[in-house]
């Protein structure tokens, strides 16, 4: 079975496979038909501006207040698709679903690069559906998933051989996770050296560091992240009134972390056990001698720092928001999901060649089995649950009467009304209903949208329970 697994390692079939895979996941977690929320439609309204440079100037009017902590990027690039495209909830959402893309492209790189065969990139895709807090972003028109990308493709890049990466796909892949991340998130900063270090420390190349890290990227990354910090994110915050740093977690903050780092095993308690059984009893049979236990952990031990490293970015990530009395929210932790997963299977994959090297076939074949076994048990519930959801989302769309939809002169005349004093402003609720009417109808993004931004004052925006 084993050595069956390893010939279609080195088989197209392999590739085609994972495609497949990986295809359905982001199916999965497309989101194509669900209604817009109050996240989305705030970026959803810039579709109603005429002109590029009237969507930065909002960028740069709102990125401290209503927009706080984002680079602005992905709204001028959501601009740009319903400018493209029209009125349409996955054109708001496609630039995350390709970052999706972009994220398993570059795991797969990361994973062969560390010995992972096909069947290890296969499993990897029934973990990330069982990892919902990462997934469900492929399907937001938010900022996360690009800082999943960005930090994936980073990874990928800094751990190809020096030699390698004079080439043309090499190069790229460097040079676009950066870009990538110093665009779109301001997290990526805290990444980017735990990553550098690590890929030193493992390949033990610290005479090599400077080279390792590619001055001239290093260099123009830093220099391009302050200036589009300092023109959004870096001028300031909105004001909070007496927030709950708390309030979304359920759990201490160590364990919500723990939870959402191995949340494909973590949701059933028997999966934990079963994992923790293997990895003690794979223990126990690599250790005959002191040579064997010395190689096992020198296979093991990056992944087991690289789940560490994850851990403490999110930790760091936490201790930011209390700083910023902001509140401590389990997708800000998406980048060490990431990292987390791509540890996991790296793990499982070192441990399973262990046992191939010391015990057999046989012994290895059965790990690999119950350990994948683990995995698409995990996978199950939120596979079913996906698919239920989606189903949902298409009858309630398939339930609308578009005839009885708010229309764009329902709009227009709220705003006139507005305009006159007859009434209060629209409130937040409204604006999603108007939008997802406007998905509805089709056609491009009402114009009238862009009073969103134009008829309020983004300073007086305040955070609130």
């Amino acid at each position: 079975m084993l050595r069956s697994a390893q010939r279609m390692a080195s088989a197209p079939i392999g590739v085609i496979i994972y495609a497949i895979l990986g295809v359905a996941l982001l199916a999965l977690y497309s989101s194509w038909n669900r209604p817009l929320w109050y996240d989305e439609m705030v970026y959803y309204v810039l579709g109603g501006f005429s002109s590029p440079n009237d969507v930065l100037a909002v960028v740069g009017e709102t990125t401290t207040n209503i927009n706080q902590g984002t680079t602005g990027a992905y709204m001028v690039v959501d601009y740009l698709m319903l400018s493209m495209f029209g009125a349409q909830s996955w054109a708001l959402r496609l630039p995350s679903l390709l970052f999706g893309i972009y994220f398993l492209a570059a795991a797969a790189v990361f994973l062969r690069g560390r010995g992972v065969g096909w069947p290890g990139l296969w499993a990897l895709t029934f973990l990330l559906a069982g990892q919902q807090t990462l997934m469900y972003y492929v399907g937001e028109a938010r900022t996360y998933i690009p800082l999943a990308a960005a930090v994936t493709g980073l990874s990928a890049y800094y751990f190809l051989p020096l030699a390698d990466r004079r080439r043309i796909g090499p190069r790229l892949l460097g040079w676009s996770a950066v870009v990538i991340g110093v665009l779109f998130h301001p997290y990526f900063a805290l990444y980017w050296p735990l990553i550098l270090l690590f890929a030193v420390l493992v390949q033990k190349q610290w005479r090599n560091m400077v080279r390792l890290a590619n001055p001239v990227l290093v260099v123009t990354g830093t220099a391009l992240y302050f200036a589009v910090a300092s023109a959004t994110w870096l001028r300031g915050s909105a004001r909070r009134e007496d927030l709950d740093p708390y309030l979304f977690l359920v759990d201490p903050l160590w364990r919500s972390i723990v939870a959402q780092l191995t949340q494909a095993i973590y949701v059933e308690r028997i999966l934990v056990v079963v994992v923790a059984l293997v990895f003690v009893i794979s223990a126990v049979l690599v250790s005959r001698s002191r040579a064997e236990a010395l190689d096992a952990v020198r296979q093991w031990w990056p992944p087991v720092v690289l789940l560490v490293i994850s851990f403490l970015s999110a930790m760091v990530i936490s201790f930011i928001s209390l700083q910023q009395q902001f509140w401590i929210i389990p997708r800000q932790w998406i980048a060490s999901i990431a990292l987390s997963s791509l540890a996991i299977i790296w793990l499982f994959s070192a441990i399973i060649r262990r046992i191939l090297v010391v015990q057999g076939t046989l012994p290895a074949a059965i790990t690999g089995g119950v350990l994948g076994l683990a995995l698409f048990v995990g996978s199950v519930v939120p596979i079913t649950a996906q698919v239920d959801q989606l189903r949902g989302w298409s009858a309630q769309r398939a339930g609308v009467d578009i005839s009885a939809t708010a229309s764009r002169e329902d709009l227009a005349l709220e705003l006139d009304r507005v305009a006159a004093g007859q009434r209060e402003p629209l409130s937040e609720d409204e604006w999603v209903v108007f939008s997802n009417a406007n998905i509805v109808l089709g056609g491009p993004v009402w114009p009238e949208f862009a009073d969103y931004y134009i008829t309020r004052d983004p300073a007086e925006f305040v955070l609130r329970d």
